[in-house]
């Protein structure tokens, strides 16, 4: 008589065998390419090369892609960026495909300073 365990373990091994989890997204990670705050490069690698995707909107429903052509395995896609809010995104290669992933954008705000040491108004960043 066999025991009920053994089968449901050797019925475990049976489908991760004919059931291989497909290769995932290794690491993800933002970047500026220039100094124009209005793009941001989101970059990712993976184990096995192919092109390059980004999902990307002010949801989780997303609403915009870029794709990047190429057989990579290092990627570098870049995307606009909104003046401020959520950005929701999800990188893919093939198969590969990251979890969902969100950051925030702000913008500095500038205002007239009433006065300076040179009687001049001066500019000033205030984030």
């Amino acid at each position: 008589m066999t025991k009920p365990c053994f089968c449901l373990s050797s019925l475990s091994a049976v489908l991760i065998l004919a059931y291989p989890a497909s290769p995932q997204v290794e690491r993800i990670w933002l970047t500026h390419r220039t100094n124009d705050p209005s793009k941001l490069v989101v970059n990712w690698t993976t184990k096995t090369p192919g092109d390059s995707k980004v999902k990307f909107g002010p949801t989780m429903d997303y609403g915009q892609e870029v794709k990047a052509p190429g057989n990579t395995t290092l990627h570098h896609v870049e995307i606009p960026l909104p003046k401020n809010g959520e950005v929701y995104y999800s990188v893919s290669t093939g198969d590969q495909t990251s979890t969902d992933s969100f950051f925030k954008t702000t913008r500095p705000t500038f205002f007239e300073s009433p006065s300076s040491p040179t009687g001049r108004a001066s500019r000033t960043s205030r984030r």
